[in-house]
């Protein structure tokens, strides 16, 4: 098999089993190979193809007769189209997000349209019939009929995946803290812009610093920019570095932000992170590969698309299901220690 994970490795095989259905190698009404014979052809354990055949039981297509075995009820031809709706392809997150999906899907049968915007009936008139919402976009009543799960949105009463933000800001700040910062500014953008509480995540930050002072610093020390457009980039970098006293940390609210934040910075003779920490979140691939790969609380991709997709295709009721995944603090050379004689 392609992947030796052991999260995905059973849908591969659900994926093997549908395409030997489709070829017509495995036929309706037939009884496919035994568990023994396909663990073997795959060199896989028969745990996995148990969970294969049970996922393909879910979805009508395999069903399993005592003393007969497991036989073909249907043939998967027909895709279904999925579509991932965000507010802008700017940050890599997204494009992550859906490499990941593209990829889980197809062993499902079923096909990935995208689209930039906040309504999701272009992508229902082009025939998606269930939708993926990212970026903390909410629903439109004309959707409401279409099932859709939100991935970034938080406190929403629809399907939803999103990260614990409340423990993600306490980490940063926590690691920050520890190595001496307590003059700490916050930077977002109106991509990030959260449904529910569009500054949400500074309200965190501000809940997690230990002292008045502290608290007071980074209220008075907020930057909000439309864009990731340059010169509003620019001109936030200039502003920091304009203050007296200076902020010795920055939070910024996404890594992509963090990692244009950073450029600007180093362009403008701010050393990173001597002069000025930086920290992200999400950690997007691209963040470790930095010439000062950058520290960043992480958005588990793989653990938000697999439940996603669960959601879409195997839910047994219509109550609404909420995911939260766990934070994790990844340190990297971007935050260190206060110096002296800032």
């Amino acid at each position: 098999m392609a992947n030796d994970s052991k999260e995905f490795k059973y849908m591969e095989i659900a994926g093997f089993i549908k395409r030997h259905i489709q070829d017509g190698s495995y036929r309706i009404g037939e009884v496919i190979p035994s568990q023994r014979k396909i663990a073997g052809t795959l060199a896989v354990n028969r745990a996995s193809i148990k969970r294969a055949i049970e996922l393909l039981e879910k979805e009508g297509v395999l069903e399993c007769i005592p003393s007969v075995g497991t036989i073909v009820k249907y043939s998967p031809t027909e895709k279904t189209l999925v579509g991932y709706l965000v507010r802008s392809f700017k940050d890599p997150f997204h494009l992550e997000m859906i490499r990941e999906m593209d990829r889980l899907l197809s062993v499902r049968n079923a096909g990935l349209i995208v689209a930039e915007g906040e309504s999701a009936a272009r992508l229902m008139e082009m025939g998606a019939t269930k939708i993926i919402k990212g970026g903390q976009l909410e629903g439109t009543s004309s959707e409401d009929t279409v099932l859709t799960v939100y991935i970034g949105s938080e406190g929403i009463a629809s399907n939803s995946i999103a990260i614990d933000s409340a423990k993600g800001m306490r980490l940063l700040y926590e690691h920050l803290h520890g190595l001496g910062h307590t003059r700490i500014a916050f930077i977002s953008t109106a991509i990030e812009k959260l449904a529910i509480d569009p500054d949400m995540r500074f309200s965190l930050l501000v809940e997690a610093a230990e002292t008045i002072q502290e608290k007071e610093y980074i209220k008075r020390h907020s930057f909000f920019i439309q864009s990731y457009s340059v010169q509003e980039c620019c001109d936030v970098v200039e502003s920091i570095k304009a203050l007296n006293p200076r902020p010795t940390a920055l939070v910024c609210c996404s890594d992509w932000l963090a990692i244009e934040i950073m450029q600007l910075a180093l362009m403008r003779n701010l050393k990173v992170p001597d002069d000025i920490s930086i920290t992200g979140f999400d950690n997007i691939y691209m963040s470790g590969l930095l010439n000062i790969p950058l520290t960043t609380v992480s958005f588990p991709i793989p653990e938000a698309a697999n439940k996603a997709v669960d959601m879409l295709f195997d839910k047994s009721d219509d109550k609404p299901h909420h995911v939260i995944c766990e934070p994790e603090l990844i340190k990297r050379k971007s935050t260190g220690r206060v110096c002296s004689e800032r």
